[in-house]
């Protein structure tokens, strides 16, 4: 049997091959891999002005989220595109506004 790369998946054909009689191998139809694409990192539920910074927008890729400017990172901040075609990570994210000196 042959597999997909890692961070790919099975989008057509088969994995699968047999021993004909003759001893040689057959695959029914050949096996085309690709990655999922996640897209666009979707901000909503996120603290407002937060931003991703981003290696692609597929499978095996990564984001970094970033807080606005004058606050602070609390928290994981990155996401994966996982083989599902979706992003995931960055539990408990949030970011705190910056306390300015003489101020409660």
């Amino acid at each position: 049997q042959a597999r997909c790369a890692s961070s790919y998946k099975l989008a057509a054909g088969s994995l699968t091959y047999t021993c004909a009689p003759d001893g040689t191998w057959q695959i029914a139809s050949a096996p085309v891999c690709q990655r999922a694409y996640c897209g666009s990192v979707p901000l909503t539920g996120y603290p407002s002005g937060t931003t991703a910074t981003c290696t692609g927008q597929y499978s095996g890729d990564t984001c970094q989220l970033v807080c606005p400017s004058g606050s602070t990172q609390l928290g994981d901040a990155s996401l994966s595109c996982g083989l599902s075609g979706s992003w995931s990570g960055a539990c408990n994210f949030d970011c705190t506004p910056w306390k300015t000196l003489g101020s409660s």
